[in-house]
């Protein structure tokens, strides 16, 4: 491959994606590829910055959550791309579920056979089974950052910060107190709450046994749209139970984000309003245990984890089947269980107390974020996935 690559960038919030563009940029450009960003939330974004764009030859085009799937223009765009033929790699940061919307305008079109979509969590392929005629999937996790004028490793004793937790909250909210189905929506969040690490569509299905229900395909999907609203239920429960514990503990936590002045039992931690991804990245390397909890994934990873790594501060995680799998626990990284949340606080003050272990969890699971978790090898693994793409595809000739 030596064409352009067309990478696009789009509203996030706390610039997150818009930093993670910005990180794939420069390591497509370490591997000696040029490279286009094209701000798809710039009030200069018009068509003739996409007829220059595409005025040169162009290996692929990519865009997290799918932003750039319609070049920003609509149905004109995805059919502009479907007859182009240029690969185009969507990389979800969550839950395909959450971009309903978005694959409904695709299937409007038709889904083009060079549509790529990649997500961080395994079973999220299984998701996309129901959300779109996707031809070709992947499994791609997310990738850390670091800032490049911050030091990427302190010793703990040099670190102001004990623990730090980066996420918003809301107030648990069951949003489908009227709803016809609220008895199968209630076995949901149940299920899920009451398991380690399972997602939402997994949850239905169990629920759906337990009742002895069976669903087409097509119903199914149209349940998938609602269960949404679990699933963010779910995660503030989560957040609120974990928060309270750590409190009731006494743990001294930072807690970077918005919405926390709803919870009551915040009022002793030090609490700040969100910060740019920047300033998260300043943060992490000043810490010496990141908090980070992935929510319902399964078998997948939050670039939290990653980020924590490289900036050099110890990654604490609640527990999933690709931190088992991908890091050695108590060496490279510390898990705990969501079902056993009154261990965590222990768990904390017992690392604290233990700076040279700290240190050593540090190392070694910065080297490993180093080798295999960074941008770069991301964008090593999607220049791979677009080469086997092409293959698949001629295939079909």
């Amino acid at each position: 491959m030596s064409g352009r690559i067309l990478l696009f960038k789009g509203l996030s919030q706390y610039d997150v994606v818009r930093g993670f563009i910005e990180d794939l940029a420069t390591a497509f450009r370490t591997l000696d590829k040029e490279v286009l960003v094209i701000d798809l939330a710039s009030e200069n974004h018009n068509v003739q910055l996409l007829q220059d764009a595409f005025s040169k030859e162009c290996d692929f085009a990519c865009g997290f959550n799918l932003n750039g799937y319609d070049l920003g223009i609509g149905q004109e765009g995805i059919k502009f791309l479907k007859d182009v033929g240029i690969p185009y790699i969507g990389i979800f940061t969550d839950n395909p579920l959450y971009h309903s919307l978005k694959f409904r305008l695709v299937d409007n079109v038709g889904m083009p056979d060079n549509f790529l979509i990649t997500c961080v969590d395994k079973h999220h392929l299984e998701v996309l089974e129901y959300c779109s005629k996707v031809s070709f999937s992947s499994f791609l996790p997310h990738a850390g950052s670091y800032r490049d004028d911050v030091d990427r490793y302190r010793n703990m004793e040099s670190r102001t910060k004990d623990v730090v937790f980066c996420g918003s909250y809301s107030k648990p909210n069951i949003s489908w107190t009227n709803h016809p189905m609220k008895p199968l929506l209630d076995d949901i969040a149940d299920f899920m709450l009451s398991s380690e690490s399972i997602q939402v569509q997994d949850a239905l299905q169990q629920a759906l046994q337990t009742k002895n229900y069976v669903l087409s395909p097509e119903f199914f999907q149209r349940i998938l749209d609602v269960v949404v609203h679990v699933d963010i239920y779910v995660r503030n429960v989560r957040r609120t139970r974990m928060i309270a514990e750590l409190a009731d503990a006494g743990i001294k936590l930072s807690i970077y984000g918005n919405g926390w002045e709803q919870l009551s039992c915040t009022k002793p931690f030090k609490v700040y309003k969100a910060v740019s991804f920047d300033e998260v990245l300043k943060i992490m390397a000043d810490t010496k245990i990141v908090l980070n909890l992935v929510d319902s994934f399964s078998y997948g990873s939050h670039e939290r984890v990653f980020s924590a790594m490289l900036n050099g501060a110890v990654a604490l995680t609640d527990v999933n089947g690709y931190w088992r799998d991908e890091f050695v626990e108590e060496k490279e990284i510390v898990t705990y269980s969501m079902l056993q949340l009154n261990k965590l606080p222990l768990k904390i003050t017992e690392l604290l107390s233990d700076l040279s272990r700290l240190n050593a969890i540090a190392h070694a699971g910065q080297e490993k974020a180093k080798q295999s978790h960074t941008w770069k090898a991301r964008a090593q693994e999607i220049i791979k996935l677009v080469q086997m793409l092409n293959g698949f595809r001629l295939l079909k000739r």
